[in-house]
């Protein structure tokens, strides 16, 4: 999918996603996270359910997507401003306890997957999780 299919689709993309429960996905990753006081890059972050969920239990989210439509929703949904942003292009050092990509690795290639998750490892503090 582009993101163009998401910009024309948000709306429905949205409101199909927003409710989902992720409770047993979450508890997995909140328990091997290294620290509670830290940053979660929630990427991709859609229609902004998880990085509510993160935020609702006190962590600090950046949340990132590459669709202006669905960040504009997922920016009032989740009460702070979502970065308009590409994945492939993240440049963080040491940034985050975690880093949340639920469904959004599957849309790049192979070699962008790589090179990615080299980004993201960059971006990750000392035992931080992906």
């Amino acid at each position: 999918m582009s993101v163009e299919f998401y910009n024309n689709n948000a709306e429905e993309f949205f409101n199909n996603t927003v409710n989902a429960d992720m409770s047993a996905t979450y508890s997995l990753f909140e328990e091997n996270l290294c620290d509670i006081d830290g940053e979660i890059l929630d990427l991709g972050c859609g229609s902004g359910r998880d990085a509510k969920h993160f935020i609702d239990k006190g962590y600090k989210v950046t949340a990132l997507d590459l669709s202006p439509v669905l960040a504009a929703k997922a920016s009032k949904y989740i009460g702070q401003q979502v970065i308009v942003g590409d994945m492939k292009d993240l440049d963080y050092n040491d940034k985050f306890i975690g880093i949340w990509a639920c469904a959004s690795l599957l849309h790049l290639t192979e070699d962008e997957v790589l090179e990615t998750i080299k980004r993201c490892h960059k971006a990750l503090k000392k035992d931080g999780v992906l």
